[in-house]
């Protein structure tokens, strides 16, 4: 049986970790290419696609990111409110990053440029989509998922191919949604030099942890879940966990535990020398 999780000593630690990796780390995270514009109509664009594609290795996803971005001007949002099909296939018509293509990429600039045309902004589609929805992220995902699945392609051409609708996840089908939930949580937490808190719709209580490789791992190194496989149903049982720490911003945690993976300060396996040394050594299971 798994020992029971020390809360109050994992909360005294987990903080002393949110204040040591802070803003100073934002390079090292896809976040840091929304902080170059100022915009939020640029930012949410941004977001958007920069959570999208935050998806494999690191140095791959800047590189990507970078490719991208490098073909907007200083608006992205203006860039998308009239779809350029020449344009934007010329620009993007050898683009690659792991599975997804330069169809990929075109057609989630085309879904973008539709929201901008029928709801001006990214965050007015967000919003109507959670005023559809239970009133939770899970259903707010949901019912953006169903929105653009439903979207008209007689502009655009075909209609996506399968791997294409990897890039926009449901809870519905079981995934984390890792992506989509660091898309909101950029959107959704209050600004503190990481997040930038446009929205308020949503509290940022009500919010899930975008749990990947390196949350994933440090949970149940942690005792938060006993979980193997990431999931949706993980990510709901860790945030759970989170909110005994702070029941108004459970995932103000995340950046902070995702450096641990990101920075390969957390070696993933037992490390006789290294493991000492970590903040959370006492509580880890490993």
């Amino acid at each position: 049986m798994a020992q029971p999780v020390n809360f109050p000593l994992l909360k005294k630690h987990l903080e002393e970790i949110v204040a040591e990796y802070n803003s100073a780390y934002l390079e090292s995270d896809p976040v840091a290419f929304v902080h170059r514009y100022t915009d939020p109509l640029d930012q949410e664009v941004v977001a958007w696609i920069a959570s999208a594609f935050a998806y494999g290795r690191v140095p791959q996803i800047f590189r990507t990111l970078e490719a991208i971005l490098s073909q907007f001007s200083e608006h992205p949002h203006a860039d998308l409110t009239k779809w350029q099909s020449r344009r934007w296939w010329q620009a993007f018509r050898n683009f690659s990053h792991r599975f997804s293509n330069s169809d990929d990429l075109l057609t989630l600039l085309f879904l973008i440029h539709t929201v901008i045309r029928k709801f001006d902004s990214v965050g007015n589609f967000f919003e109507i989509c959670f005023g559809k929805s239970d009133g939770s992220a899970r259903g707010l995902l949901t019912q953006v998922a169903l929105e653009l699945r439903a979207t008209d392609f007689s502009d655009f051409g075909d209609r996506p191919r399968d791997k294409f609708w990897y890039l926009l996840p449901s809870p519905q089908n079981g995934s984390a949604c890792k992506r989509w939930n660091m898309f909101l949580r950029w959107m959704l937490r209050p600004s503190d030099g990481v997040d930038l808190g446009l929205w308020d719709f949503l509290p940022p209580s009500q919010l899930i942890l975008p749990l990947d490789t390196h949350t994933a791992r440090l949970s149940r190194f942690l005792g938060l879940t006993r979980r193997k496989a990431a999931s949706w149903q993980m990510a709901e049982e860790v945030t759970r966990a989170l909110r005994k720490l702070d029941a108004h911003d459970p995932i103000k945690y995340d950046f902070a535990l995702s450096r641990l993976g990101i920075l390969k300060i957390c070696p993933g396996a037992w490390d006789a020398i290294r493991c000492r040394t970590c903040q959370l050594y006492e509580l880890c299971l490993a």
